[in-house]
């Protein structure tokens, strides 16, 4: 028991002890926890005071140019409180920084106004989530730097009323919201009211029951081009107007809907009001010369609307007679947001109810008046009135022409529809029925005539019907079956005067030279010269009915087509047919067209072109102030859709244009050829501040490129090339904020005349614009960029470049700045790779502040060792190279020794706010290949100003960049015997051996190439060569000596390959076949040499090969009848024969055998093949002469000046000559001055 008691009280001794132990592990913990929370509360509350002293002032509260005075809708200056609606405003956060950790900065504007998109660019919000724009608010992640920092954010006060206030106001990380300085919205009304009234869509119609004409008129509301939209204020929703109407007239109760209300209180014929529903605001405005191209004068258009009105035909348009539908808009005078009235005490121009418009008169653009015609006489045939001519790239009619700007024939530009050889088009022409009395009409149709040399039918004509005719979309019905009856005829035609007074008869009448097949037609599709078609089994027409006829063409790429001049017009022309139903007569009515550019009635036409000229452009991506980033333009040339017919494009250039000169290329990056101009900076001679006048542009003169033909490449209408890309850099200035700049470039051709600029809506025109997006904060600045790499790639001894962009973009003026340049070298810091013996040599070097004002840049380098410099500049405080390091001063175009290391870049004076300039380095690598990795970057540090420590800028081995190393290229192909002649080598061919292959660089990177530039080998056992990296390769042109150790390959440059064979192998050449550089053909074949062969960096070329053919085995020989050796005499004729033995080859070349005759001898004649000159015969073998015997024969008599014998020798030129020399005696008598009788003697 006591032991039990004991255990117990043992236990609960131990329970307490335990119970101790565990209180104290909580306390512990609770302790630990306590702090824990502490120190993440001190984290946090430190993380959210890391932003401190934000404030939010106005840099700019507007942009020049500025009023002379303040008032309503006015601004004198950028710095007065006073900001324009529809003005830039610019305001600056500015905030010290403890820490670097991401922060959230929240703005917000009041209703009305917007923030600036590029304000949240990445660059700027840099932290996680980026930027965005929500509505009103702008959110903005920053991670920002240690330190005193600022960035920029700009709005525009869109549809603010005169007198608002914009306060913007900014928190950050959740803290109270800080307000900035307040601008004043300064605005008044400035619209302006027009109309358009489209006599040409005018149509006849009924409303209930009632016969009338259908008018279309159309209106704006916007601000004169030639006003300045800044200032404007939004025009108060509920603004009316008014239009007068002749009797009986109603609106078309369906274009009173949506944005646009109507009321007659009085009744058909009586005022009508007309009330615009919404709020007309002008921050979006879309300019009239572009989109709504029949307004004049051009207006930036804020509210469009097409309005129709009904007039009955009686009493305002008697049967019989001309007359004009008039109407007269009024009383337009609205007022503003904040109730002011646009025009005062009066109206928009034109609309005061006391002026009076013309109701005589046609009127088509007017601020206030509608005058069309209508045309209600019967001049019969003409009661189909044409309506349009219509051109297409297909059957559609929103698929225009490549380049055009209307599917209108000739609408916008005479030379819009620009059609080239073989390329394809639809011609679409419309008619209508006018009401001119006739109640009816069948057998409506068109006669289609041309000129089939210069255009052909290209495919299967068709019509469609339109119930209303008011434009080609209303044709939408189609006919078809025995509705439509379509002819074709092969007629030829003299001229085009013959086409225009064509007489085409009715489709279906039974004449003759017609056909329902163009195929059965004797010369085919292509001899077609005229179409007609009929609507057919009594299908009628009534006044308003309408119809297209539409044609598949496509121009021809004949002699004759070619040999026109571009910019001729090439017309065609079309009659129309009809039945009168009331006197039961056929009506015609021809062309009235006259064929030539201007206004195109009952014909249609093109123009011809030889090459259209397009490009496209982009941006590598956004550039922060003070960097660069790379742009590319591609020129493209549109050519005959047909392989053989290659035309030139004359003078092709290409003009980008800067929009402001917060933006300028880096002239060392720019390619040969091209030119900068650039822009005015104003008196204080720096780019991208308040006083600069107009901005920059580059011009790239192509000159004259021809372009080939080919397989069409949709959607351009003919064969496409795309010329070598431009790549250059482009330089935002340090101090440029915050934006989207938007370039334009336009590419011509003295060959294309298609319009430089179309509607906005297209992009088939030649000008190209981009989006330049700038981003980030300006401040001090130093980086880096590349040129003359392709897509960062650079072969070995190419020139290329690195340019460091430098300037001051902040808000403290700095000292004299240093910007040295550690050259890469294998090990460095950067992790240079692969560079190889051949390191950099250093081709040139230049410099250049922005403008002339700021001063010079003076340039040293340094050939001391790159890791001593680089340990060097390591040092803080010796950023600027200036501890330890042999700098040597470079005078500009100076030669540079080898083995430079190093680059400095002073500035002549110390680096203010707004200053800037450009240092660049060329340079080559000679041993690179594609195992080399250059990392380079720059280190810079400027002097104080005035012992200022805040006013010293350092850079460390900043802006990193990095090129990538290329294997240089491979020539290679082989030298065959071609055996079986084909001129190609195969499977039975022979490799020639041994032959010599050399290859010789003539322009390029290869001249300077450090093993040389004339290479050579001998071919394998295939006849196979091929000037690989590593290669049996010599440095000679004879393939002796010792081989090059480790041959790099071919360099970038232009080549020519020459082979040789053995001399013993007895070949001559066949074939020379030019093959292809990464798939494209270079070279000109000349013999056994092939030259110009243009090798880019890393390319290869395939298929250079030789083909050769023994020589054959040629013996002459001559013989004569009688034979040689035998007696002859005066008077006697000798037969003389050639036989020429060919064996092995047919001859590669012609024969020549010349036979010298004795004076002794007369020729007679010579046979065909052979020539006499004087003594002389000359019988030739022409090339390709095959295997077997070939004899020439002619004959020749012994003349009295012949003496003793008479001999010819014959020579041939090719091969050998058995026997060649035939000599014949002569009989001759001897006479003895004595009395015994002569004696006979041979001689």
């Amino acid at each position: 028991m006591a032991r039990q008691n004991l255990k117990q009280k043992m236990s609960k001794w131990f329970n307490g002890r335990e119970l101790m132990k565990t209180e104290m592990i909580f306390r512990r913990i609770f302790t630990m926890w306590r702090v824990l929370m502490m120190v993440v509360l001190f984290a946090a509350s430190t993380a959210h005071a890391a932003i401190s002293n934000v404030t939010l002032t106005v840099l700019s509260d507007g942009v020049a140019p500025f009023d002379a005075t303040d008032g309503a809708g006015l601004d004198s200056s950028a710095s007065n409180g006073i900001a324009r609606a529809l003005d830039k405003v610019t305001y600056r956060i500015s905030y010290s920084s403890s820490a670097t950790t991401s922060s959230k900065f929240v703005l917000t504007l009041p209703t009305g106004a917007s923030w600036d998109l590029a304000t949240v660019a990445a660059s700027v919000c840099n932290g996680p989530g980026g930027g965005s724009i929500s509505g009103t608010t702008l959110t903005c992640n920053r991670i920002p730097v240690v330190g005193v920092e600022s960035f920029n954010v700009s709005l525009v006060a869109n549809t603010m009323a005169n007198g608002a206030v914009v306060t913007p106001t900014v928190s950050v990380d959740g803290a109270a919201p800080v307000s900035g300085s307040s601008v004043t919205v300064s605005a008044a009304p400035k619209a302006v009211f027009q109309v358009y009234n489209n006599n040409s869509v005018l149509v006849p119609t009924t409303m209930s029951g009632v016969a009338g004409q259908l008018l279309r008129t159309e209106f704006v509301v916007g601000i004169p081009k030639t006003t300045d939209a800044r200032g404007a204020e939004s025009i108060a929703a509920g603004s009316t107007f008014e239009i007068s109407m002749q009797p009986g007239a109603v609106m078309d109760p369906t274009s009173c809907t949506g944005t646009v209300s109507c009321s007659q209180p009085g009744g058909p014929g009586t005022p009508v009001t007309v009330t615009i529903t919404p709020q007309i605001n002008f921050n979006n405005t879309r300019d009239s010369s572009t989109y709504y191209t029949n307004f004049s004068p051009a207006t930036n258009v804020a509210f469009y609307k097409e309005l129709r009105i009904f007039v009955p035909n009686e009493p305002n348009f008697p049967a019989g007679q001309k007359s004009i539908a008039h109407n007269q808009f009024s009383k337009f005078d609205p007022n503003s947001i904040s109730g002011q009235s646009n025009f005062g005490s009066g109206f928009s121009n034109d609309m005061d109810p006391s002026f009076s418009c013309s109701t005589t008169t046609i009127i088509a653009t007017s601020y206030a008046c509608n005058g069309q015609q209508v045309d209600r006489s019967t001049p019969n045939p003409n009661v189909l009135f044409p309506i349009f001519s219509l051109l297409t790239e297909t059957s559609s009619l929103a698929d225009l022409v490549y380049g055009d700007d209307s599917n209108l024939n000739g609408r916008e530009s005479s030379t819009s529809e620009t059609i080239l050889p073989s390329e394809s088009f639809v011609s679409h022409s419309g008619f209508t029925m006018k009401d001119s009395g006739i109640s009816t009409i069948s057998n409506a149709g068109i006669c289609v005539v041309f000129n089939n040399e210069l255009m052909t039918l290209n495919g299967v004509p068709y019509a469609k019907f339109a119930n209303t005719f008011t434009n080609g979309f209303s044709a939408n019905v189609d006919v078809a079956g025995s509705d439509l009856v379509v002819e074709y005829s092969a007629q030829t035609y003299a001229s085009d005067a013959d086409r225009r007074a064509a007489n085409c008869g009715m489709a279906g009448d039974g004449s003759s030279g017609w056909s329902t097949n163009p195929n059965a037609l004797p010369g085919g599709q292509s001899s077609v010269t005229a179409v007609r078609f009929r609507y057919a089994n009594g299908k009628t027409l009534v006044p308003g009915n309408g119809m297209v006829l539409s044609v598949p063409f496509s121009r021809t790429s004949t002699a004759a087509s070619l040999a026109l001049a571009d910019q001729t017009v090439v017309p065609w022309f079309w009659h129309t047919s009809y039945t009168d139903d009331t006197s039961n007569t056929n009506q015609f009515a021809n062309s009235t067209y006259n064929g030539a550019a201007g206004s195109i009635l009952r014909g249609g036409r093109f123009t011809t072109g030889s090459v259209k000229v397009h490009h496209k452009i982009s941006v590598s991506g956004p550039v922060a102030p003070g960097s660069t980033t790379a742009m590319t333009i591609t020129p493209q040339l549109i050519g005959a859709g047909v392989a053989g017919v290659d035309l030139t494009a004359k003078n092709v250039s290409i003009t980008t244009s800067f929009p402001d000169n917060c933006a300028m290329p880096v002239i060392a990056s720019l390619p040969s050829g091209a030119s900068f101009t650039p822009g005015d900076y104003g008196s204080d001679g720096i780019p991208c501040t308040a006083d600069d006048g107009a901005a920059g542009r580059i011009t790239f003169a192509l000159g004259d490129v021809v372009a080939p033909g080919g397989t069409v490449t949709s959607p351009y209408g003919g064969h496409m090339t795309e010329l070598t890309p431009i790549v250059f850099n482009v330089l935002a200035t340090s101090n440029a904020s915050a934006s989207i700049k938007t370039l334009t470039s336009v590419i011509s051709s003295s060959s294309d005349s298609t319009p430089a600029v179309i509607n906005a809506a297209l992009t088939e025109d030649r000008t190209e614009t981009l989006n330049l997006v700038v981003n980030g904060a300006a401040s001090f600045t130093a980086s880096k960029s590349t040129f003359g790499t392709t897509g960062g790639k650079v072969g070995a001894n190419e020139t290329f470049g690195y340019t460091i962009n430098f300037g001051n973009g902040g808000s403290r003026d700095s000292g004299v700045g240093y910007f040295v340049d550690v050259l890469p070298f294998d090990g460095d810091d950067n992790g240079t790779t692969g560079l190889g013996s051949g390191k950099f040599k250093v081709t040139s070097l230049s410099a250049a502040m922005s403008s002339a004002t700021m001063g010079g840049v003076t340039i040293q380098y340094s050939t001391d060792n790159a890791l001593n410099i680089q340990n060097s500049v390591k040092v803080p405080g010796q950023e600027n190279g200036s501890v330890g390091i042999n700098w040597i001063a470079y005078t500009q175009s100076a030669t540079l020794p080898d083995g430079v290391t190093a680059i400095r870049f002073i500035t002549e004076n110390p680096m203010l706010i707004g200053n800037s300039g450009t240092g660049t380095i060329f340079l080559q690598a000679p041993t690179i290949n594609s195992s080399s990795s250059l990392v380079n970057s720059v280190w810079a540090r400027t002097d104080l100003v005035n012992g200022d420590p805040l006013s010293a800028q350092v850079i460390r081995s900043g802006s990193a960049v990095t090129v990538q190393g290329l294997d240089p290229g491979t020539i290679r192909g082989r030298v065959y015997l071609d055996v079986d002649m084909n001129h190609l080598y195969n499977a039975g061919d022979l490799g020639l051996t041994p032959t010599v292959v050399k290859i010789e660089c003539v322009s390029g990177a290869c001249l300077t190439g450090l093993q040389g530039t004339v290479f050579s080998m001998t071919v394998d056992s295939t006849g196979g060569y091929s000037f690989a990296p590593g290669a049996t390769v010599f440095s000679n042109g004879t393939a002796t000596g010792t081989p090059i150790t480790n041959f790099q390959g071919v360099l970038s440059g232009t080549w020519n390959i020459t082979e040789q064979p053995a001399v013993s192998l007895s070949t001559e050449i066949f074939t020379t076949h030019v093959g292809t550089v990464n798939g494209s053909a270079s070279g000109t074949a000349a013999g056994r040499s092939i030259t110009g062969i243009v090798m880019p960096v890393n390319g290869i070329g395939v298929n250079y090969d030789f083909g050769e053919i023994a020589n054959p085995v040629v013996d002459t020989v001559k013989s004569a009848s009688p034979a040689a050796g035998t007696t002859v005499e005066i008077g006697q004729v000798i037969e003389y024969t050639l036989k020429t033995k060919v064996t092995g080859n047919p001859t590669q070349g012609n024969i020549n055998l010349k036979d010298t005759l004795d004076a002794g001898l007369t020729v007679n004649s010579v046979p065909n093949g052979c020539t006499l000159t004087g003594q002389e015969i000359t019988c030739t073998l022409p090339t390709g002469t095959v295997q077997g015997d070939h004899t020439f024969t002619y004959s020749a008599t012994v003349n009295a000046s012949a003496v003793t014998k008479v001999n010819n020798q014959v020579v041939a030129d090719v091969g050998t000559c058995s026997s060649c020399s035939v000599s014949h005696p002569l009989w001759s008598v001897v006479t003895n001055k004595t009395s015994d009788a002569a004696a006979k003697k041979n001689v």
